[in-house]
């Protein structure tokens, strides 16, 4: 659920995904637009919240992968 909460705010940037699974799927999407290849690329454009967001869920993600 983390990972995909993430994934959303990328898409909604129109950050490309890696995995094909994920990309066909918000290819399913008429809102999502493909237009970055990287996170990388949307830093400047992120707004504080979002930049919150993603540091606080990628964060979160790792913490639940060690406790796995």
């Amino acid at each position: 659920m983390l990972t995909f909460m993430r994934n959303e705010i990328l898409a909604d940037y129109g950050v490309a995904f890696e995995d094909p699974e994920v990309q066909n799927y918000f290819n399913t999407f008429t809102w999502y637009s493909k237009r970055f290849n990287s996170e990388a690329e949307i830093q400047e454009s992120l707004t504080e919240v979002d930049r919150h967001n993603l540091k606080f869920l990628a964060e979160a993600i790792q913490g639940q992968a060690e406790s796995i």
